[in-house]
Order: structure tokens, then C-alpha cells, then sequence
């Protein structure tokens, strides 16, 4: 004859670690069930699992005897484990505390596949990935290798771990060391900025000064009055004009990658903002290409001067250097983009969701931010 059941006692014990003490003596007290009987019973069941959070369902009988079932720790407490985090964000979905690997989700939910309502492991790994998102932990899944790709890049992917997190100085050997193409790469720095629900109108556009500079050639075009043409002439920018040069913008030459202007011809410049406008060429004082000093304006653009800017979804990107650089150089270049942006918008490192760094015809390692 089956035993009455009283009832069921849900509680969450360190592995081989129960003892009287609260939760465990009280809950079972009250039921009056043998509390040292059970602490006995548990730790010898769960010693392999010390000190693990140990999720148990204990059924009590009418006549106080009892028998308990285990179940696999909280997802949330192997997530942790497995990238070696303290806690989860305090904001999912604005600040990011980490990030895990599909291995990694794959191993949690090989653990995790008994308890769970999943028909697969893939099925498991999805309500894992669920549990790290909801802990403000980003999900990066393996990018897989395409046929289509050259065999030169196949090559060079085989050196790629695209699951792991790169300090910046492995990430930038990692990309430069490949290059085997017949021209310089540039070595791209690319940005995802969560900028959260809250502030969904917020952007960042700012100017960054990169003190080896990018290694690309700048073509810059100034519009002055007539009496500083001389003297921007000696600038070495690579147009010169006043009026006329505002015609022949306006008429659809532009052959400049950057235009700087004196104040006193932004009345005339500002009509061309429908053709300057849409390429992101109109000068703007606060990035420096509206100055009285041509030559200064000019000057800081050639040495490495470079506005960036963040679009709808918080994307931001930019070259930081050459292949051909020193590897000191690329990192200068990096730690400076981060100093600007935090300068700009101070705590945005805790709102970067990734940050990679790739070569103009090689794959991308992803960066952490937190030590640069």
C-alpha cells in the first residue's frame, strides 16, 4: 500500500553542505521530519557536488519519514561558472556583464537537458541562451564557414577562435600576422553601442584624434574668402577655392574626402547642404573644419584627426591604422578611440555590446574593452 503524502518541501541547499541551520531547519522542523536524518542523507547524495547550489523536492508522509529527489544546479549558477562572473547585470538589455560561447551553452545544457522541457540538445541550448540573455549576458554563437569563401581565407579563419574574447594586443597580432594580400590593409575597428530603450533618440558624433593616424591619405578642400587663399594655399590642402569652389561643389564635383571653411563663408557654404549633407561633408565647429586657423584646422586633419559617428542601431566604425604599422601604433590609435568616446559619453564603456577588429580582407576578432 502506498504511503499518504503530507506534502512537498521545495528548498535550495549547498551541495554536501546541509546542516540545521536555516533554510533547512526550520522548513523540515515544522514538518516534523528528522532534520539530522536528512542532512545526513543529502550531503552523501550530493558530495560530488560541493558546494553547489542543489535545488531538492523533498516528499514528507503522514508518518514524518520522507524521500527527496535532486535536481541539477540553476542555470544561472552554471552560466556563471562557466565564464567566470560574480553576477549578472544589474540592467539586462543596457549594460552587459559578459558574454558566453554556444560551447559553453552547449555543456550547461547537457547538465541542464534532464530538467528541462526540450526535445534536443538544440532545444536546450536555446533555453540556455534565454537564461544569459535575461542575466545581461551576450550570446555569441560560432560563425560558420562558408564554401563560398576563398581558400586563402579558409587558411587564415583556422587561426581564429570566433568563440573567445581577445585582449586588444593577442587581437591585433592575430590580424596582422595573415596578411598575405598584394596591397596594405587598413585594420578596422568596429563598435556595437547599447545606448538602451530610454534613450533611443541619443547619439554619439565626435572627433577622435589618432596620434599615429590612420595611414590613409585625407584629400581636404577649403573654402576662405578671397584674402586667405594664399595663406590656405600653404595649408597643403589639396583644393583651395572661395566662390568658385562653391559653384563647383554645387554643380556635383565633389573630389574631397574632408571640407574645412572660415566662419565668415558659412553663409555661402550653407546652401550646399543638400549636396554635402547626405555625404557627411558639411563643416561643423565642433569637429573642428569651421576655423579661423586654416592652417591648424588643416594640420590636425593630416595628422590623424577623424569624426566618428554612431547610427540608428548604434553601430560605430573606423580605421585605426595599416598592417604595416607597429602593433604599439594600432593599440595607441585604439586606446585613444575609447579614451574620446568615454570622454564624450562618460560610462560607455558598460554600454559597448561588442567590439571587434579585422583586417580589409581577413576575418574579425572580437575585443574586450574593459582592460584598455
Amino acid at each position: 500500500m502506498a504511503k499518504e503524502i503530507s506534502g512537498y518541501l521545495k528548498l535550495q541547499i549547498k551541495g554536501g553542505q546541509a546542516n540545521p541551520a536555516p533554510p533547512v531547519g526550520p522548513a523540515l522542523g515544522q514538518r516534523g521530519i528528522n532534520i539530522m536524518e536528512f542532512c545526513k542523507a543529502f550531503n552523501d547524495k550530493t558530495k560530488d557536488k560541493m558546494g553547489q547550489p542543489v535545488p531538492v523536492i523533498i516528499t514528507v508522509y503522514k508518518d514524518k519519514k520522507f524521500d527527496f529527489v535532486i535536481k541539477t544546479p540553476p542555470a544561472s549558477h552554471l552560466i556563471k561558472e562557466a565564464i567566470k562572473l560574480k553576477s549578472g547585470s544589474k540592467e539586462p538589455g543596457r549594460t552587459v556583464a559578459g558574454s558566453i560561447s554556444k560551447e559553453q551553452l552547449k555543456k550547461i545544457a547537457e547538465i541542464k537537458m534532464k530538467d528541462l522541457n526540450a526535445y534536443d540538445i538544440e532545444e536546450a541550448i536555446k533555453i540556455i541562451a534565454g537564461s544569459a540573455r535575461s542575466m545581461g549576458i551576450q550570446v555569441r554563437l560560432k560563425m560558420k564557414t562558408s564554401e563560398k569563401k576563398s581558400k586563402r581565407f579558409r587558411e587564415i579563419l583556422k587561426g581564429f577562435d570566433q568563440t573567445k574574447l581577445y585582449k586588444i594586443d593577442e587581437a591585433v597580432k592575430l590580424v596582422k600576422e595573415p596578411s598575405k594580400v598584394k596591397f596594405v590593409e587598413s585594420i578596422d575597428l568596429s563598435i556595437n553601442i547599447n545606448f538602451g530603450k530610454d534613450k533611443s533618440d541619443q547619439t554619439l558624433r565626435t572627433t577622435v584624434d589618432l596620434p599615429h593616424g590612420n595611414g590613409k591619405k585625407i584629400r581636404v578642400a577649403v573654402i576662405c574668402s578671397n584674402e586667405k587663399i594664399e595663406d590656405a594655399k600653404s595649408s597643403n590642402a589639396e583644393k583651395v577655392g572661395s566662390e568658385d569652389l562653391v559653384d563647383e561643389i554645387n554643380n556635383g564635383k565633389v573630389d574631397f574626402d574632408i571640407l574645412v571653411c572660415t566662419p565668415d563663408m558659412m553663409s555661402k557654404v550653407g546652401k550646399l547642404g543638400k549636396v554635402l549633407g547626405p555625404k557627411g561633408l558639411m563643416p561643423n565647429p565642433k569637429f573642428g573644419t569651421v576655423a579661423k586657423d586654416i592652417k591648424k584646422a588643416v594640420s590636425d586633419i593630416k595628422k590623424g584627426k577623424v569624426e566618428v559617428r554612431c547610427d540608428k542601431d548604434g553601430n560605430l566604425s573606423l580605421s585605426i591604422g595599416r598592417v604595416s604599422f607597429d602593433q604599439k601604433k594600432i593599440i595607441d590609435n585604439y586606446k585613444s578611440v575609447l579614451e574620446t568616446l568615454d570622454k564624450d559619453t562618460p560610462g560607455i564603456k558598460s554600454m559597448i555590446k561588442s567590439a571587434f577588429i579585422s583586417s580589409s580582407m581577413g576575418p574579425s576578432a572580437q575585443i574586450t574593452v574593459t582592460e584598455a
